[in-house]
């Protein structure tokens, strides 16, 4: 068994003990920076748990977890959901299963046209009666 894996074993192992089904992770970010929003431990009935008393080779779980998302953001979500308009999204650790499911979704701005005109100086007499007097 690989050192990664043997922790990943340890860390699962610490969350089931404790009672924990999932940790949910979101996140935000624009403008050029994103961060995690919330990590959220819940059990089976889905309801946030305090795990503050939590650690894993004298860090707290909490840390873990954060440094786990961060990691995991930086490694698997591709979409560029930190920078200009930026997104958010969640990710998912079922810790029985020991399965991390994420979304991801990005935020834009559209621009549509709406109008466009074409003015014939030499054509259009009520054009340049709206600008009589101005170019002097």
């Amino acid at each position: 068994m690989t050192k990664e894996v043997n922790e990943w074993t340890q860390l699962l192992f610490t969350l089931q003990l404790a009672g924990v089904k999932k940790v949910y992770a979101g996140f935000d970010g624009y403008g050029d920076s994103g961060e995690v929003t919330s990590i959220t431990f819940l059990d089976k009935n889905d309801y946030g748990m305090d795990v503050s008393h939590l650690e894993l080779h004298g860090k707290s779980i909490e840390g873990v977890m954060d440094k786990i998302v961060d990691k995991y953001l930086d490694t698997w979500i591709e979409c560029d959901w930190w920078n200009n308009d930026g997104g958010f999204g969640e990710i998912v650790l079922d810790v029985d299963s020991g399965v991390i499911t994420s979304e991801a979704n990005t935020r834009y701005t559209e621009t549509r046209l709406e109008e466009t005109y074409r003015h014939d100086l030499h054509e259009d007499p009520t054009f340049m009666t709206v600008f009589k007097g101005e170019i002097q």
